[in-house]
């Protein structure tokens, strides 16, 4: 799961209905000012990420999607450009 700002709101509700689901969830996010980090890690996901910065969550992400196997499903709560963003890493990374 990859969100940024106000996009947590939306894994957090998630996780209120199926709260299952995190015991097998990374976690990618990106604060932008908001305060939802700690809501984030209170869920306790199977990994959990905060950066700074897209910058700084990029080579993270890569990693992630390198290491993809069959199944892996995606969620991106975020603005657009870089939602843009991880889909191009998507495609870079993962081998069909």
């Amino acid at each position: 799961m990859i969100a940024d700002g106000d996009g947590a709101l939306a894994i957090l509700d998630l996780a209120k209905s199926d709260p299952t689901i995190m015991a097998t969830s990374h976690i990618i996010f990106i604060p932008k000012g908001t305060d939802h980090a700690e809501k984030l890690r209170a869920l306790n996901p199977a990994q959990f990420y905060e950066g700074p910065s897209y910058a700084a969550a990029e080579t993270r992400i890569q990693r992630v999607f390198q290491d993809a196997t069959m199944g892996m499903q995606v969620y991106i709560i975020c603005i657009k450009g870089f939602y843009l963003v991880v889909l191009n890493l998507f495609t870079e990374k993962v081998k069909y």
